[in-house]
């Protein structure tokens, strides 16, 4: 195997030049900005954990994690998502914390990935965990967050697809039991054509594959649930199609069920999740930029019985979503006579200034002959909202007051 060049990086990995990682926080600024107000507090966990703990309970196929023995041989993993060791969190340190807790985070998780366009081995995540409330007003207000979350990111133009596991497993169990594994893999990797043709090469009743067969066409709005309910008899199925029901009702009251359909094919690759689950499409991004749900048995893994429902963000989608020009000018320039010593401190001022009003400033000095054309090279980077020497500044604002800076932060 050939070693690789001195530039290569990793498949799926990726460098932050400056321009990006200054959106990127503004981003993460935004979302947090956001779930703060509606009373999460941030937690920071380990990149590593243990593979017999968090890797398993993460419910990640073990081809796909990131695997490393430590000193006393002890099998490790970079964290493949956030929820799993939260739920650890939560379990042990938080123990006697009093029910529910709201944590939201901001991190990297790691997961090893097919050679495919869009899917990064690393990748930046911001969520929430809701722990502690089982009833339809929890699942509602973490959907309603992530909406909130992605308005204030500057995202308008998304859906949110919401179904239910609990009910899909009735279905499947009900109608095609033998055929579980296959027709939830299909579903898995929206397949719908082969859904298609599967339901008719098996050996079914015709009143089972009729089931199947409109099971892909369960999508829109709250009238999908009453369609759903005549589909299923089992008892919890019901009663999930009940609980969803409650969760529309609290969206609307919301302001936030113009964003959401529902689509009863929706499922989610970790097998915690036990209820309502959402994933967020726009149309700009061919994957999901954000998913979710309700995963009420995996705190119990790690010894504390608890519901909880939430989200993950991933953050370079919703960048690619924003459509954000990552030179985007938002940065002013001021070029100096760096010989001139009245000059140089007036522009240290005026720079001080500025900053101290949020905006974000640059200083260059040049030798005076070269301001022009230092002008000309700067302004062709487009990287400077403005950029001036200190004699045009002076021409257009002969009486500038720090008042009058606060009108360019915008």
């Amino acid at each position: 195997m050939a070693k690789p060049l001195v530039f290569e990086k990793p498949f799926g990995v990726r460098d932050y030049l400056p321009s990006e990682v200054q959106w990127k926080k503004e981003v993460e600024r935004r979302i947090s900005s956001c779930m703060e107000r509606w009373g999460y507090k941030e937690i920071i966990t380990p990149a590593l954990e243990y593979l017999d703990t968090v890797g398993d309970s993460s419910n990640i196929l073990q081809n796909r994690l990131y695997k490393l023995i430590d000193r006393n041989g002890k099998t490790l993993v970079l964290r493949p998502d956030m929820t799993t060791p939260i739920a650890r969190v939560a379990a042990s340190l938080l123990k006697d914390e009093p029910l529910p807790l709201r944590l939201c985070y901001n991190a990297t998780i790691y997961r090893m990935q097919e050679k495919e366009a869009g899917r990064d081995t690393e990748f930046f995540q911001s969520g929430v965990e809701l722990i502690g409330i089982e009833q339809p007003y929890a699942d509602a207000e973490v959907i309603a967050l992530a909406a909130e979350s992605l308005i204030a990111a500057g995202l308008y133009d998304f859906k949110i697809a919401i179904g239910e596991t609990t009910f899909l497993q009735s279905l499947l169990s009900e109608k095609a039991p033998q055929h579980l594994e296959e027709l939830k893999s299909l579903l898995l990797k929206q397949d719908y054509v082969g859904w298609k043709t599967f339901v008719e090469t098996i050996d079914l009743d015709e009143s089972s594959k009729e089931c199947l067969r409109a099971l892909p066409r369960l999508q829109g709005g709250r009238e999908m649930i009453a369609k759903a309910k005549g589909m299923v008899q089992d008892a919890k199925g019901l009663e999930a199609l009940d609980h969803l029901e409650a969760v529309w009702s609290i969206l609307e009251q919301y302001g936030v069920a113009q964003y959401v359909h529902i689509d009863f094919t929706t499922l989610r690759g970790q097998n915690y999740y036990t209820g309502m689950i959402f994933e967020v499409y726009t149309p700009s991004v061919g994957f999901p930029i954000c998913g979710g749900g309700r995963y009420d048995d995996l705190l119990h893994e790690f010894g504390r019985k608890a519901p909880a429902v939430g989200f993950g963000m991933w953050l370079e989608r919703l960048i690619d979503a924003l459509n954000m020009e990552t030179n985007a000018a938002d940065t002013y320039l001021f070029i100096f006579d760096h010989e001139n010593v009245k000059e140089s401190q007036a522009v240290i001022e005026q720079a001080k200034r500025w900053r101290n009003v949020g905006c974000k400033v640059e200083i260059i000095g040049v030798a005076k002959e070269q301001s022009n054309a230092c002008v000309i090279e700067r302004q062709a980077t487009k990287k400077y909202r403005e950029v001036w020497t200190y004699d045009m500044w002076a021409s257009q604002h002969p009486t500038h007051t720090k008042e009058d800076e606060s009108t360019w932060k915008n």
